[in-house]
This record gives C-alpha cells, structure tokens and sequence, in this order.
C-alpha cells in the first residue's frame, strides 16, 4: 500500500511542477513582449540639421538599435556615444541602419542623427533588448522548456491515473481478503 502512495505522490509532484513551470514560461514571455522602446517618432529633420536622443543602457546586456529614414534619397549620419562621451558607432545610411551596442558602461547614451542631404527627412528610430538571433535561441528555450513542462504534466497525470487504478485494486483486494477472513 505504500507503494501505491508513492505513485500518487509522485504523479501529484510532476502535475504540480509541470503547472507550475508553465506559469514561469508565460510571465517571461511577458516580459520579452515588453523590451523594446519607441526612441524617435516620426521626428522631422531639416537639410543640414541633428537630432539628439538619450536611451539607458544596462551594462552586459545587448541592445539593437534600429533607425528608418522616411526620404532614401538624403543621407543621415549616426553617431552613438556611451556615458563617458566617447564614441562607439559613427556611420551613415541612406534607408535604414541597425546595429547591436554591447555595453560596456551602465549608464545614459546618446543617439546623434544628422541628416546631410539637400531636402528635409523624418525618421523613426527603436531600441530593443532582444536582437533577432537572441529572440530565435529564446523561442528554441522557451519550446522546450514549454515541451517539457507538457510533458511533466501528461506524465503526473498518466502516474495518477496508474496509481488510482492499483489503489482501487489494493483497496477491493484487501477488503475481499478481509470478507473471506470474516466468513471463516
């Protein structure tokens, strides 16, 4: 009989955990959902003028910088400085630019735009924590561990059943024991 209580145990551990590492799996994806930031919205830059924008970055976490220029036809400079002021992205497009920053300083960058062309541009510009290739190896983990968290639960419940079953049957054996032992 205490074996038959194992067995439930068991199955109730991996049911409970198996719910339980679910729920862990939704609230990250939550916060996946919520890593990217709006830095620049539809800002007007005239011909020969600069944008500036601050962002924070924490240290050791990389960060995708992405920015649309609305007029192909004018060139844009960028610029990215770290806390300290020193420059760690200078270069130019004319449609859309990204780069990933690692950060080796915590602390407030600054975003420098400069449109070098002869007519006005709008640009738009995004920062997010999860870089295409980091978002792709976190879906792959966030598969298996939601694989195997199904697979807990269909094991804990599989194991309950089994034990329900040797339960009632250990429970109808030793009561028919139990008869014929009377009768006697």
């Amino acid at each position: 009989m205490r074996k038959i209580y194992l067995i439930l145990v068991v199955g109730a551990v991996l049911l409970v955990g198996g719910m339980i590492s679910l729920q862990f799996i939704a609230s990250s994806l939550q916060e996946d959902f919520t890593s990217t930031l709006i830095l620049i919205q539809d800002e007007a830059i005239p011909p020969l003028g600069s944008y500036l924008s601050d962002f924070y970055m924490e240290k050791g976490t990389n960060q995708t910088l992405a920015v649309i220029n609305s007029n192909p036809q004018s060139l844009i400079g960028v610029q990215i400085s770290n806390p300290e002021g020193t420059l760690i992205e200078n270069a130019s497009f004319h449609d859309k630019f990204a780069v990933t920053i690692e950060p080796e300083i915590e602390g407030v960058y600054q975003l420098a735009l400069t449109n070098f062309g002869d007519s006005g541009v709008t640009v738009s510009s995004i920062i997010t924590t999860d870089p295409v290739i980091e978002m792709v190896k976190q879906f792959i983990e966030l598969t298996i561990q939601t694989i195997a968290s199904f697979v807990s639960i269909a094991v804990g419940f599989i194991i309950l059943i089994v034990g329900g079953i040797f339960f009632v049957y250990d429970w109808k054996k030793t009561r028919t024991q139990s008869r014929s032992i009377s009768k006697k």
